[in-house]
């Protein structure tokens, strides 16, 4: 059996990134979007990057998130903070995702107005291989889905089986409403490479809660799935 990766993203101070990687998480999420609530200020993602390379008992790579950022500014970052990959979470073009100087995790977003041959022919835009530059899909919902009466997951939500059977054939990671209590159940649903979380494991948006980081970790490491580890990929050491 193959390792599922684990990534938590929103990652925003030192403790938090030093106890994700001792509960076992292969990718942390620093995201640079201002607008979040977990946007991480770049003087503090270089102490992450510093403490958790000093620190961490395992290979663990960052993944810095961004949403529609000028090119240079993401290149500028990267090279600030030694970034491993980025996250592209906007309308970013695939000229955009191969001009990366790392390689790049690129987001699908589930939009319910989104039909089943527009979600396969951006699954086909976003090809993950050497070429593109594009080492992984997330799936993730739309954030508007998630509201403090919504109990809503990517568990939860209708995907056509024609777009999950294409997803089995190439590298993603599921997000999306994922908590240490519906993991096992995301797992063995879509056999992911990988699986995101980050309100999931917070005891407030931007602080994680380390025993639900802990358990979210051990919950994956326990599911029964037959995956190929994302962070084993070629292109992952691009």
């Amino acid at each position: 059996m193959n390792k599922t990766a684990i990534k938590i993203c929103g990652i925003t101070n030192v403790p938090d990134a030093l106890t994700t990687v001792q509960a076992g998480a292969d990718f942390l999420g620093l995201i640079f979007v201002a607008a979040s609530p977990r946007h991480i200020e770049l003087s503090e993602a270089c102490n992450v990057a510093t403490a958790i390379r000093a620190e961490a008992k395992q290979p663990v790579k960052l993944v810095g998130v961004f949403q529609n950022h000028a090119p240079d500014e993401v290149r500028h970052i990267i090279q600030t903070a030694n970034l491993d990959l980025v996250q592209l979470h906007g309308q970013e073009s695939p000229e955009y995702c191969r001009a990366m100087p790392v390689p790049v995790m690129k987001t699908i977003v589930l939009d319910t107005t989104l039909t089943e041959t527009d979600l396969l022919h951006r699954i086909e835009q976003y090809q993950p291989s050497p070429a593109s530059n594009i080492t992984a899909l997330l799936v993730d919902l739309p954030k508007q889905a998630f509201t403090p009466a919504a109990n809503i997951s990517i568990v939860s939500t209708p995907i056509p089986a024609s777009v999950i059977k294409r997803l089995r054939s190439i590298y993603w990671l599921a997000a999306g409403g994922l908590n240490p209590d519906n993991i096992k159940g995301a797992i063995q649903q879509f056999s992911p490479n990988g699986v995101d979380v980050a309100s999931g494991v917070e005891r407030l948006p931007g602080k994680k809660d380390p025993a639900q980081v802990q358990r979210f970790c051990d919950n994956v490491r326990t599911a029964q799935v037959n995956t190929e580890s994302l962070g084993e990929t070629p292109s992952c050491n691009h």
